[in-house]
């Protein structure tokens, strides 16, 4: 399952990542590899109910740059983790990358709540 949350810059994006790691128990052992100049943004790779999840929360392009997330997001897809949970803007770089590396596989949710909300709802499709 391929769960990519979706929206403009400066929407939430990276805090709903946030709020949704502290969904999760701590049993999980969740260790936030921080990623680009964001100090919020990270990525991570656990275990939760048997099943791997890999987590991205750069969401925004990076003006015409290699994208941070690309490297990371292919190594989920290598290591064939079984819940990937990324963002991307709504178009441009983020999302021609999310649609060339999962095609139909990707469940796009778009931002419409609050971060806490939208990660409440993420939580529940895990």
């Amino acid at each position: 399952m391929v769960i990519v949350l979706q929206g403009r810059a400066h929407s939430g994006k990276t805090t709903t990542m946030n709020d949704l790691v502290t969904k999760f128990p701590s049993s999980c052992a969740i260790t936030k590899n921080p990623l680009g100049k964001n100090p919020k943004d990270f990525f991570t790779v656990f275990v939760y109910k048997g099943r791997t999840i890999g987590i991205c929360s750069v969401g925004d392009d990076n003006r015409g740059k290699p994208l941070l997330q690309e490297p990371i997001l292919q190594s989920f897809i290598n290591k064939k983790i079984n819940n990937i949970i990324c963002a991307c803007r709504t178009k441009g770089q983020t999302k021609n990358l999310i649609d060339t590396l999962f095609s139909s596989a990707a469940q796009y949710v778009k931002m419409s709540k609050t971060p806490a909300s939208m990660a409440n709802d993420i939580f529940a499709m895990i």
